[in-house]
């Protein structure tokens, strides 16, 4: 196989998991495709609406104080997630 389309996350893992394929398997700089990603929850769960709130509330705050930008560094996961998508200078500071 000379390419493939492999979601970044699942692929670092991967790696990660068989370090064997390090030295074939690379990253293309270009993604072909970004999605959002989304939590959801049934309409009719017991206190969805505050859960989803507490999530929202929470996630924020991880952000604000620079919690999320050290999960995506430890994980090396892109900063794109924690940033507008078009902020490409906050994504290159945020890697600094």
């Amino acid at each position: 196989i000379d390419l493939t389309v492999f979601d970044e996350f699942a692929g670092r893992h991967f790696l990660d998991q068989h370090p064997e394929f390090k030295p074939v398997i690379g990253f293309s700089k270009q993604s072909y495709e970004n999605k959002n990603l989304y939590l959801m929850s049934a309409r009719d769960y017991p206190g969805a609406r505050s859960l989803l709130s507490l999530f929202n509330a929470n996630l924020s705050a991880m952000k604000k104080t620079g919690e999320m930008r050290a999960i995506a560094l430890k994980h090396r996961l892109p900063c794109s997630l924690l940033l507008p998508a078009e902020d490409a200078a906050a994504e290159a500071a945020c890697r600094e």
